[in-house]
């Protein structure tokens, strides 16, 4: 059986819960259908999108462009 999903006083409130609960216990999953929004139209509003990176991929990405630079300009001296 699903557990019911709390009234929430503000955004910042349900984030916090849903990052420390499993949605699955809330969620019947296996309902779930896709939905397509075709009539959505972009906002005018800027929305910040989170991402959740571990520090060694904040680190690959600048030296993997780094070192992909290095090569670009070794190959230019040749």
């Amino acid at each position: 059986m699903q557990k019911p999903i709390p009234d929430f006083p503000n955004e910042n409130a349900e984030r916090e819960f849903w990052d420390s609960h499993d949605s699955a216990d809330y969620v019947d999953w296996s309902q779930a259908r896709p939905v397509a929004f075709s009539k959505l139209r972009p906002s005018m509003n800027q929305k910040k999108i989170r991402e959740n990176l571990t520090l060694s991929d904040e680190i690959r990405v600048p030296i993997v462009a780094a070192e992909e630079m290095h090569q670009e300009d070794n190959h230019d001296k040749k």
